[in-house]
């Protein structure tokens, strides 16, 4: 299985974010990306993240690291994340 899990988060019948969960490594893969459980990707490289696809192919452009926004309890952080 994949190393981070992505699954859509919707709100009023709109994708608003993907929140991420660890997957089938055991999560070693999501703790190194810097990922904390509970964790919904916001955007990747600056634009919004509104399927898993979209996100993967942003991270690909980025040559497999991108800049991630991720909703932390409300708060938005920074991770650089490496793929």
């Amino acid at each position: 299985g994949s190393p981070v899990q992505l699954q859509p988060r919707v709100s009023n019948n709109q994708i608003t974010g993907l929140s991420v969960s660890p997957g089938g490594d055991g999560g070693q893969a999501f703790r190194a990306a810097g990922f904390q459980p509970g964790d919904v990707i916001v955007a990747v490289n600056g634009q919004r993240a509104n399927s898993a696809e979209q996100a993967l192919a942003l991270v690909r452009q980025g040559g497999g690291q991108a800049a991630v926004t991720v909703d932390r309890g409300g708060r938005a952080v920074q991770l650089t994340v490496r793929f």
